[in-house]
């Protein structure tokens, strides 16, 4: 049965989603997982691509953009995903995309924005309904 994480943050803005999306995928990558990332738009592509080469002075996380000949464990894409099944599926759209509930584990990064929140809602009555396990780690009380 998959799984889905539903890490929620206490601000309300974009950049702190991806931050904590940049942190999960290191872990993940040092656990030998093979994660992608779904962006809601081509625009966070772009940053999200700046942000792994650059989110700690001292790491960076070795990725590639869906269609280039790149090959790397770590995927982004704003639409498409990996021919190839995954371990890890960082949602940073407002909705998945068909087809990413193949992956074992599937990650959402909550803020405070409405378009977020509402979208997290029918996110987990959807996967709540479908009989996924559903796991809520609130970062509000370590901000």
């Amino acid at each position: 049965m998959p799984r889905a994480d539903y890490y929620i943050l206490a601000s309300s803005d974009h950049d702190s989603r991806e931050l904590l999306a940049c942190k999960l995928c290191e872990k993940a990558l040092s656990l030998g997982q093979r994660i992608h990332i779904h962006t809601e738009n081509e625009a966070d592509l772009n940053q999200l691509d700046h942000s792994l080469w650059n989110f700690r002075p001292d790491s960076f996380v070795p990725h590639a953009i869906m269609g280039t000949d790149i090959r790397s464990p770590v995927t982004i894409a704003c639409g498409e995903l990996p021919s190839e099944s995954v371990d890890l599926f960082i949602n940073l759209g407002l909705n998945a995309p068909q087809g990413s509930e193949s992956a074992s584990r599937c990650i959402e990064i909550v803020t405070q924005s409405e378009s977020v929140l509402a979208a997290t809602r029918q996110s987990w009555a959807m996967r709540k309904a479908a009989g996924w396990t559903l796991q809520r780690q609130d970062l509000r009380k370590n901000s």
